[in-house]
């Protein structure tokens, strides 16, 4: 009797843990209170700046910072250099701003986008630590994915040929031997580049070493090209993202301890600092558009997004915050309250780490409301179907300490089974 008891308390247990966590997210799902997702960018014929807010079902509205509304086709002649296709379709290109010209060719060479979000960062989930080395042939326009894949250990740089799991030791030699000639000391302490051949060119890998130097290395017909950059090494860097683009302004992202972010230049590795603040890299999603007239740098959370806009060489033209607008009813808040004790909920950093880790919110005092009627309409329930109030005092406990999700699963998983 008493492994029958315990097997059946096991179980709603378990299901009381299912429930904590599924039950909540369907409650939000069904009464649709998610946060509308805001988009904010610069008008650059207008130089303000306008929104367009996104919520499920595809339902939009279209806004600017004055408090102006506007529909689809408004909010896109507010922004040509990104919704351009559009307006050639309307015969409205080519476009002037500021006495410059922008027709379909120079929109297309001006464009540029990139993102930097906190699970791109190496240190917040886990990685395999190999990398392709794409050889760029001077006479072949494609990208080849190459057959092996490289490690940097203690001592040296190896190249490993995937199809038989062998170290290519030539390769191997030669890329050692070209960081070994520029100073490089062993091991690596970061190692970024684009790991794929969707990309119009390589620029291979910016490589941090022991002493926190930076070194630039690809391969060219088959030829090592590594350059030692005048990085410094005491800037403290965290992550650096690579982003190639035929624009050819810079190489990508270097993050550094303290959450400043640089544009790494195609002018010597010179670095250019962002104008970004209030921007914690740990929480927040950055993308930064570029049109032939103006950069448009956006980082939010999941209560505000910030935006700033500069010039071409990085100077602060504008800045810009609004709050994420909550459809959030006192109502629906108050029973969540009511019926849900508690949730199980991932940590904060889940989405951004992928480690799966949780934290059990309570809901205060409203909870009790919960409980007082999960235990009435318990007792109502063990009433009904005769069952031996005494015998199973403990379902009472379960309910006591978990609301309606005790009271489920008390429930469903009935006692007479289990006698």
């Amino acid at each position: 009797m008493m492994v029958a008891r315990l097997s059946r308390y096991t179980i709603i247990i378990i299901s009381i843990s299912v429930m904590g966590i599924y039950m909540p997210h369907f409650y939000w799902k069904a009464f649709g209170t998610s946060p509308w997702r805001t988009l904010l960018l610069y008008s650059s014929p207008y130089q303000k700046f306008v929104y367009k807010e996104i919520k499920v079902a595809h339902r939009f509205r279209y806004g600017d910072e004055t408090g102006k509304m506007y529909d689809r086709k408004g909010f896109e002649e507010l922004l040509p250099f990104l919704y351009w296709k559009n307006l050639d379709k309307m015969g409205k290109l080519p476009i002037t701003i500021d006495g410059g010209t922008y027709d379909e060719d120079v929109i297309k060479k001006g464009r540029q986008s990139f993102e930097l979000m906190p699970r791109m960062f190496p240190d917040k989930h886990p990685q395999i630590k190999l990398y392709p080395m794409f050889d760029t042939k001077r006479d072949v326009a494609l990208l080849q994915f190459p057959k092996e894949m490289f490690r940097i250990t203690d001592g040296r740089m190896e190249f490993i040929t995937a199809s038989t799991n062998t170290i290519d030791e030539h390769l191997s030699d030669m890329l050692t031997n070209a960081l070994k000639t520029e100073g490089f000391t062993f091991p690596a302490r970061l190692i970024a580049g684009k790991t794929t051949s969707m990309k119009p060119f390589d620029e291979g890998y910016f490589i941090v070493d022991g002493k926190n130097r930076v070194y630039h290395l690809k391969r060219v017909d088959n030829g090592p090209v590594c350059i030692r950059t005048p990085i410094p090494e005491n800037i403290g860097i965290r992550n650096i993202r690579i982003s190639e683009n035929n624009r050819r302004e810079f190489y990508g992202t270097l993050l550094t301890n303290s959450g400043q972010l640089y544009l790494i230049s195609y002018d010597n590795y010179r670095l250019i600092p962002l104008p970004l603040e209030n921007y914690n890299p740990d929480t927040m999603d950055l993308k930064m558009l570029v049109n032939p007239v103006y950069r448009t740098i956006t980082y939010s959370d999941e209560n505000r997004v910030y935006a700033v806009a500069t010039d071409r060489d990085y100077n602060v033209i504008a800045r810009y915050h609004r709050d994420m607008p909550v459809v959030n009813g006192k109502l629906v808040k108050t029973a969540y309250s009511v019926l849900f004790l508690f949730s199980i909920q991932p940590k904060p950093d889940t989405k951004i780490s992928r480690y799966m880790s949780f934290d059990i919110l309570t809901n205060g005092w409203p909870g009790l409301i919960g409980i007082a009627a999960s235990i009435l309409i318990y007792i109502a329930y063990m009433r009904i179907k005769k069952y031996n109030m005494k015998a199973n005092w403990f379902d009472l406990v379960v309910i006591l300490f978990t609301g309606l999700y005790g009271l489920i699963a008390a429930m469903i998983i009935r006692p007479e089974p289990w006698d």
